[in-house]
């Protein structure tokens, strides 16, 4: 199966959870949301600040949160296409945390930040900043994880890799 859609480099896949759609990251500025059953490209996610570098889906489908090269995590809405939220200024890295709706981001200083999604009555969502480190907080360098549970694979295969994962 061919997917086409995209005029430049892709950066990142990412698949959703049940395996039926795949979302892609690239440097056009735009965001591709595909079915894996018919190769249809469903929705294309217009995002005018700039490249695309990280692409991730939320553990139960329904979000998408892509990083920028200008350090800006967007959180989309994957029924709608519309951006629902910008986490703005500082951020590397994004993942969520399994079986949750909650934000992993690292900032500049290698420092995890911890966001946790909430739905509105209105059917938006809000986003609340549940950790935020001070400085010697919590490190994604020199850190040891002990009893850490709903890690995914990959997650847990890096920690070991870094020596950062106890057991």
């Amino acid at each position: 199966m061919v997917l086409q859609g995209h005029i430049d480099s892709i950066s990142d896949l990412a698949f959703s959870t049940a395996g039926d759609l795949l979302v892609s990251a690239n440097e056009d500025k735009a965001v591709g949301l595909w079915s894996l059953s018919t190769g249809d490209s469903l929705i294309v996610l217009e995002c005018d600040i700039d490249k695309m570098t990280i692409i991730t889906f939320s553990p139960n489908g329904q979000y998408v949160a892509s990083n920028s090269a200008k350090r800006t995590v967007r959180i989309w809405d994957c029924a709608s296409g519309k951006p629902l939220h910008i986490l703005d200024g500082h951020i590397l890295s994004v993942t969520w945390m399994e079986n949750q709706l909650e934000l992993y981001t690292v900032d500049a200083k290698k420092l995890v930040h911890v966001w946790r999604l909430v739905k509105r009555d209105d059917g938006g969502i809000q986003v609340q900043l549940i950790l935020r480190p001070k400085s010697g907080g919590l490190w994604t360098s020199g850190a040891k994880f002990n009893g850490v549970n709903d890690l995914s694979t990959v997650n847990r295969i890096l920690l070991r890799q870094r020596r950062a994962f106890l057991e």
